[in-house]
């Protein structure tokens, strides 16, 4: 197998896309195999119903609370029946009068945190850390901080989608908190104070690093998987977390995917040792960063290196 190129120039975008599915990012980005998605498939029907989950469902939480906090509701329905995001008819308005009700507080806490500040800024931006630049654009920024939004619990993707963006910010030098507008039972919004420019631009590089990782192997990880295991406050109780998120045998699971089975080839870290591993260390290593702006770099060790050239 060819060595992984060194990286000049890398978007954020993908450093994220890398971070939240290692396993898919080393098939697209290392052999050019881009495996078909669940959602790539264009449906020409006009939905029954509201979609269950999914991206499909996060686009239509988001643009019913656009559509709130903007007090744009007259063609809603519409709108969203346009996009095939809602059905039409009595049973399309139920599901949307639903959703705006669902997500009201939502929207009474956002106008409030927001104040009088209609529309978000954004800004492009190019970090160069030990010669790789990274560079793209960050948005949902506001005089009070950079908010995210997630219309349900919080799980690993989302803490690497919202905290990178308030990682590259405070290595900036900026001095902005994240708020997050999420579903919990603490206060909102979850808010996230800045760190230190140096210690984000530390993080970073050890992010970086672990990319280069995942481009010459395939890393047995998940954020899902990792963010369970990572916010537990008992190792045993995470670890059992984030084995059922990685094998469940109802439902969707992610070392089921087919990037993850093509490109692990059976590799398992909740029934290899060694992989376990080094499943924790990526997983301390990645949501240290994101989460908490601290720089915890991800040594494996050699024992593991090893079994993976063998079944690479």
């Amino acid at each position: 197998m060819p060595q992984a190129a060194p990286v000049g120039a890398l978007t954020l975008g993908e450093l994220s896309t890398f971070l939240r599915d290692p396993p898919a990012a080393f098939l697209r980005q290392r052999l050019a195999l881009r495996l078909p998605q669940a959602g790539d498939a264009v449906d020409d029907c006009e939905p029954l119903a509201a979609p269950p989950r999914g991206l499909p469902l996060q686009q239509l939480q988001q643009a019913v609370f656009d559509a709130c906090v903007r007090g744009d509701l007259a063609s809603l329905h519409a709108r969203l029946r346009a996009r095939a995001l809602l059905p039409s008819g009595p049973l399309g308005e139920h599901q949307l009068a639903l959703l705006q009700t669902q997500l009201q507080p939502y929207v009474a806490t956002f106008a409030h945190w927001r104040g009088d500040v209609a529309e978000a800024g954004s800004r492009t931006f190019e970090l160069d850390l030990d010669g790789v630049r990274l560079h793209g654009r960050i948005g949902g920024l506001y005089r009070n901080g950079l908010a995210r939004f997630r219309f349900d619990a919080l799980h690993g993707p989302a803490q690497i989608s919202h905290g990178l963006d308030w990682l590259v910010l405070c290595a900036l030098g900026e001095d902005i908190e994240l708020a997050q507008f999420v579903d919990t039972t603490q206060p909102l919004p979850l808010r996230r104070a800045a760190v230190a420019a140096g210690a984000a631009q530390a993080a970073l590089r050890t992010l970086l690093a672990l990319r280069q990782q995942g481009l010459r192997e395939p890393l047995a990880f998940g954020a899902r998987a990792g963010w369970a295991w990572f916010d537990a406050s008992d190792d045993d109780k995470g670890w059992a977390a984030a084995s059922k998120q990685w094998r469940s045998e109802r439902g969707w699971s992610e070392g089921a995917t087919p990037s993850a089975q093509l490109a692990l080839r059976g590799r398992d870290p909740f029934a290899d040792r060694l992989l376990g591993q080094r499943f924790r260390a990526i997983a301390r290593s990645v949501f240290d960063a994101v989460v908490h702006g601290r720089d915890t770099p991800c040594v494996f060790d050699q024992a593991a290196d090893e079994t993976a050239e063998l079944t690479a």
